[in-house]
């Protein structure tokens, strides 16, 4: 496949189903992990049903924080974080879960000494009966980790160990989904894979919110982003109005510079 037809693919939105349903929204969240250093200083974002929602930013932006706010891993301050009609501030992860959002890690994202099999029984210890269908539909999405079942997740390369975290998270058929940095260290071809599987499980419905320094193919892939600028979110639209938008692409997406210039 040349790199022209793989763009094509990676950009093809064409079948997805996106409703009116708010699922999820984050509203003036200031946060951090320390008393008296607050990351967020206001951000907001919001999800909606079958969406895929991108955040991009320099680093120490404060979109990996934003990520893990909303899945109760960093203390809010004030604002509200509404996933339906909860509100999720002062939930733990466990919690969250339950209610139907996933989250997976950049780092530390999967059970090393596990095999691949064991890893994603793992990620429905929350269901219960059996998890012998949704466990095929994962094989299915992912075909490397059906022939790698057996294989201990700590042999796996760096794409398949992310492959194993996205479909642990989804043995709980989550309504949303939270990727860190997905595409981190990875070779350009898995880099391309990776993104492609990820618009796979948009396709089935699931809403994304994707976290992402590969600041092109996510905004190329999301139906809409988030620019965020020390602790907040400075733009916001259409991804293919943020791809194009000509001051984005001065500040975040000029050959690989991700550092917002500072004022004179």
């Amino acid at each position: 496949m040349n790199s022209s037809q793989s763009e094509t693919e990676l950009t093809d939105r064409s079948n997805r189903k996106i409703s009116g349903k708010l699922i999820l929204e984050a509203r003036n969240i200031v946060a951090g992990y320390v008393d008296g250093v607050d990351i967020l200083q206001g951000a907001n974002l919001s999800v909606y049903e079958g969406e895929l929602v991108t955040v991009i930013g320099s680093n120490g932006a404060g979109k990996s924080t934003l990520a893990k706010t909303i899945f109760g891993l960093v203390p809010v301050r004030s604002g509200e974080i509404l996933f339906g009609d909860r509100n999720l501030v002062g939930l733990n992860p466990e919690q969250i879960v339950r209610y139907g959002i996933s989250y997976v890690p950049q780092v530390a994202n999967v059970f090393p000494s596990l095999s691949v099999s064991d890893n994603l029984d793992m990620g429905a210890y929350t269901r219960e009966g059996n998890i012998t269908a949704v466990k095929d539909k994962i094989y299915t999405a992912f075909p490397v980790l059906a022939k790698r079942r057996n294989q201990r997740a700590g042999t796996l390369s760096g794409g398949e160990r992310q492959m194993l975290a996205m479909g642990r998270a989804m043995m709980l058929e989550p309504e949303l989904l939270i990727l860190d940095e997905p595409s981190a260290a990875l070779s350009p071809i898995l880099v391309q894979d990776i993104f492609n599987l990820i618009q796979q499980i948009n396709q089935t419905g699931t809403s994304i919110i994707l976290v992402e320094q590969n600041a092109r193919k996510a905004l190329a892939i999301a139906d809409r982003g988030y620019v965020m600028h020390l602790g907040k979110d400075e733009f916001t639209g259409k991804g293919v109005d943020l791809l194009n938008n000509p001051e984005v692409g001065k500040l975040y997406l000029g050959m690989g510079n991700f550092t917002k210039a500072l004022p004179n």
